[in-house]
Parts: C-alpha cells; structure tokens; sequence
C-alpha cells in the first residue's frame, strides 16, 4: 500500500527539486520501516492536507544527506541545518478552528519541569523532586506565576492539549494508573518510570498561535509516534501507543520567551512505560491517509 504514498511524494516533489535524482532516492527509501512509511506518510498528509507547502518539503530534502542509510535520520539532520529552521517551527497554516477559544494544558514530566523552570530560578535538580512535590506541587492547579523567563529551552514546538478533554480523562482515568493511561493515549514515549505533571495555560493567552502540528514539529528530535492528522479542525490528533482507543486532540506554538502570569501546575502521578504497537500505529496511519487521498 505503501506505493500510493511514494508516487504521490515523487509526483509532487521532485519536480520542485534542484537534483531529483537525489530526492526520489530518498523517498523510495521511506517505504523501509514502520517508522519510515510513517514520515513518509504524515509529509503526504500535511501536502495533501494543504498544512505545509510542497516547496517547503523540497527545500529540506535538497539537504538531505544521501550518505546516511536511515531515511528518517537524514530528514531529521536536514531540518536541524534547514538555514530556515526556525520557522520550521509550528508552520502549518492556522484555519478558523485555530482561533477558537480554548484553554491549553502542557504535559511535561517532572524532571523536565524541574530541569528547564526551577533549576535556572531555584537551583533545584533532579535529586530534590520529593522537595518539589512538597514546595510546587501539594495543592492542585497551584500558580507559577513567579518563574523568570526560562521557558523556551529549544527551538522545539512546545505541544499542548485541550485542557477540557484533558480533565474529561483525569475525571474517567483510575488514579493508580492515570499517568501511565495518559501517556498512552496521548502518545508520550516513555522509556522509564516517570513523574507527569500538566501546566495550565490562562484563556485566551495573548499573542499565543497554537496550530495542529506537522511532520516538521516532530521529526527533528523523535518520530516515534507521531501520524499527521487530517482533521480540519485546526487540531492534530495524538496516537494511542498501545494501539487500542482514539487519539485525543493535540497543537503546537512557538518557545514562549517569558512565562506571563496566571499559569498553573499540577501533579498527576506516576507513568510507566506502554508497550508500543507498531503494527496497530502503522494502521492508524494508513486510515489517515485514505482521507486525503
């Protein structure tokens, strides 16, 4: 089935390339692995989709190092020496559903919380979580609003979820294994037991443009889940790791340099990590895809 993706890619695609050769090289090698066809797929989605211009995918791929056997790997090299890469970030183009009014909850494990907020302000480290969880975390929703400008720890997309739907879970979810489900269902690769955590943004942050994410958000530093969404709603859609349920609704912004005021924090427990079904992801990605084709 994987055909249809490569001659869709090649067809729109190498026209656009200054050595074609190069590139169809490339794309028939995305059809290798489940993780290949799905990067293969979700840059057929966001084309097809009209979330990213084929010329932006054309430019990345002129940088690809054909030397480098894992396609998947050169695609992420490209855009990390992309002369551009900062744009690259939460690119897709915003659609009405994109400004609707809607409330953000960023999920974050502990450690990076600690390693990118409270380390820089506090000094605190990895070793002073149960301090943390004492100090920052003992009642719910419990306000941030005193850390300094330290939110941007990369060039990144910063991913964030309806805080609606997001509660909705919290709500339905057994607390023994609430964090452990949430990883799951929202797609968040663990590889180790962790401590999960959400940020609450206020409504309607000014000068904050959320849009569902792309290929683009995702490959440059992991694409171990993630399947573009056809949805035209303005939101992605996660993918559930275990392969069982419906993935919840998903965006991305732009690094915030400063964190204003009238953020909140709180504590959901305990994740482990979900035995990941990539034969059942893989599916997912292909029902995706029929929708645009």
């Amino acid at each position: 089935m994987y055909w249809r993706v490569e001659e869709s890619l090649l067809d729109q695609l190498t026209p656009l390339l200054a050595s074609p050769g190069h590139g169809e090289k490339w794309i028939r090698r995305l059809g290798q692995t489940e993780s290949s066809q799905r990067l293969g797929i979700s840059i057929a989605i966001d084309i097809r989709s009209g979330a990213v211009a084929s010329e932006t995918y054309a430019q990345i791929i002129g940088f690809i190092n054909a030397q480098v056997a894992d396609p998947t790997v050169s695609f992420a090299k490209s855009i990390g020496i992309f002369r551009d890469h900062k744009n690259l970030t939460a690119v897709a183009a915003p659609c009405d559903g994109s400004r609707d009014i809607v409330r953000y909850a960023r999920l974050l494990e502990l450690d990076t919380f600690i390693r990118y907020f409270l380390t820089p302000n506090y000094g605190y480290t990895a070793a002073d979580r149960r301090e943390v969880r004492e100090v920052f975390l003992r009642e719910p929703l419990a306000p941030i609003d005193d850390l300094g400008p330290v939110w941007e720890e990369t060039n990144r997309a910063t991913w964030v979820v309806d805080f609606k739907e997001l509660e909705c879970f919290l709500s339905s979810s057994q607390t023994s294994g609430m964090a452990t489900d949430i990883c799951n269902h929202y797609g968040i690769p663990i590889h180790r037991p962790t401590e999960l955590i959400f940020v609450l943004y206020p409504e309607n942050l000014e000068g904050l443009t959320a849009v569902k994410p792309t290929a683009l958000d995702n490959w440059h530093f992991s694409g171990e889940s993630y399947v573009s969404s056809v949805e035209p709603d303005g939101w992605g859609r996660s993918v559930v790791l275990s392969g069982d349920g419906v993935g919840f609704r998903e965006r991305v912004h732009r690094p915030l340099k400063f964190l204003p005021e009238s953020f909140s924090i709180s504590y959901i427990g305990e994740a482990r990590p979900v035995v990941r079904n990539s034969e059942r992801i893989l599916q997912e990605a292909y029902h995706r895809l029929e929708r645009v084709f």
